[in-house]
């Protein structure tokens, strides 16, 4: 190999583009990268190219040498070259140009020694990352890069061999916010990595995600098991799989962002299992880019009767769904189970929504009673159907919810003294803790009238009243009991 050869090839760097929309570069004040940049300025201004480091005293430097890759030209630029009898000494210097954007951020590489036997030192001839950069990938995301040593390209005697980068993507907070349960005292949420390749292009890297919680919506949070980033506008994470309703701009290949496969999500500490930290389901495909969070996922059977306290009544959830759209609550809902005292071992099918609330940015639901007759009702002695119309209200109080229902239907009492039909009743207001019955009506009429009874004897209701009492509610019924059949000409009494 030729000496002159030797000092070519040890004149090696990479150009690396991050495809993405509006990226701009800062670093902070470095000699050395004034250097690099204004070097490889005057290189490309001048077009000092040249195909072979130069052997002759005609040349004069800087001088650039440049290499097309899947058609992108990489120039690097030599400057300051020194020969020795036993070997010479150069610089090297890269500037690597962002899509969208003036700036620019330097690599470099100082005296790198060769001789006829080759490049002197490995680590001495990489080309290194020679200050902090930071590279807005948006108005939300920003990539961290540091001038520590991780970021650097490897050659050897045949050209770029790889690129390692090591960084953190930030974001702000303006869709995504640590989740201080499980990561106390952390300021932003982040996603770090390392990527080593021959393909700068191709920039898909796995990335570690710290939890973080939707700014929106502070009581739900996640915790990401396997996330990629996708910087690339020619390829996808293996396998992707886009959230159902995801509006894609263009086709998938040119996609950019953060695809989450894999993550748990962690539900508010009210609707979770008793006495334990909050209940979690596994989901996967959400994607977060430049609109925020987008993702559709859901479970079932999370949490049973046994498990739950929702202020004194037990509740289950058998199925829930969420759907984000650009880091918003978009639809959600509950269904499930709410055991009652009143109603002995009859749960109370509901069907709940699931709302962001803007002002205090937690969830609001809205339970829905399903239709169901025959429940048994300690209460009164008595069977009660339900219409669609009854509902369960959550009030949340020191983080904890207080539940009350709101029920419409129909109550029939089945007393050891006095039965009746089925006696329509509307907004009986019960509550978890005393006075439990505050507000409700019933009729005056009856469906099936002639089960109206006082033992034997027939009755007719002239006035009901629900008493309210702080140790036990109560029904007042002003009646009049037939003694005899009408036809009869018998008696009667008021009671």
């Amino acid at each position: 190999m030729k000496f002159s050869v030797l000092r070519e090839l040890a004149l090696v760097g990479i150009l690396g583009v991050l495809f993405t929309s509006g990226i701009f570069a800062q670093s902070t004040s470095n000699p050395l990268a004034d250097k690099v940049l204004n070097t490889c300025q005057k290189v490309t201004d001048e077009n000092r190219i040249a195909g072979n480091f130069p052997t002759d005293s005609s040349a004069s430097l800087p001088i650039g040498i440049a290499k097309t890759i899947a058609g992108t030209s990489y120039v690097i630029a030599v400057d300051e070259a020194h020969f020795y009898p036993d070997r010479a000494t150069c610089n090297a210097y890269m500037a690597i140009d962002l899509p969208g954007t003036m700036d620019k951020i330097a690599f470099a590489a100082q005296n790198i020694g060769v001789n006829p036997k080759g490049v002197m030192s490995a680590n001495n001839s990489r080309l290194v990352l020679v200050s902090e950069h930071h590279i807005k990938i948006n108005s939300n995301v920003t990539l961290i890069l540091k001038a520590d040593g991780s970021n650097y390209v490897d050659w050897d005697c045949n050209g770029f061999k790889s690129v390692n980068l090591k960084g953190v993507f930030e974001f702000e907070d303006t869709f995504l916010v640590p989740d201080s349960t499980s990561a106390p005292g952390t300021k932003k949420v982040t996603a770090s990595f390392e990527l080593h390749t021959d393909d700068i292009h191709n920039f898909v890297v796995q990335v570690n995600m710290s939890p973080f919680t939707l700014k929106g919506l502070k009581d739900v949070s996640f915790m990401v098991t396997d996330a990629t980033v996708d910087l690339s506008e020619i390829s996808n994470a293996p396998n992707m799989v886009f959230p159902k309703g995801y509006q894609l701009n263009g086709s998938d290949e040119q996609w950019t962002g953060f695809y989450v496969r894999n993550f748990t999500v962690k539900l508010p500490k009210a609707i979770s299992q008793k006495n334990q930290g909050r209940t979690s389901f596994y989901a996967n495909n959400m994607v977060i880019d430049n609109s925020g969070v987008s993702g559709v996922f859901g479970a079932k059977n999370i949490l049973s009767y046994e498990q739950s306290d929702l202020g004194g009544w037990q509740f289950s959830i058998e199925d829930i769904n969420i759907s984000l759209a650009q880091s918003h609550l978009n639809g959600g809902g509950l269904t499930g189970g709410i055991k009652m005292p009143m109603f002995e071992d009859n749960a109370l099918l509901y069907n709940a929504t699931l709302e962001e609330n803007i002002a205090s940015k937690e969830l609001d639901y809205k339970f829905i009673v399903s239709t169901q007759n025959g429940l048994k009702a300690n209460v009164f002695s008595a069977t009660v159907d339900l219409y669609s119309t009854s509902k369960i209200i959550l009030a949340r109080t020191n983080g904890k919810f207080v539940p009350s229902a709101d029920l419409t239907g129909q109550i029939k009492l089945n007393s050891s003294s006095a039965s009746t039909g089925k006696l329509d009743f509307q907004n009986i207001f019960i509550t978890s803790s005393a006075p439990y019955v505050t507000a409700g009506t019933l009729s005056f009429t009856t469906a099936n009238a002639d089960e109206n009874k006082m033992g034997k004897y027939p009755i007719t209701f002239n006035k009901i009243e629900l008493n309210f009492s702080q140790t036990a509610p109560s029904l007042y019924f002003q009646v009049g009991i037939n003694f005899m059949k009408a036809e009869d000409q018998g008696f009667a009494a008021d009671a």
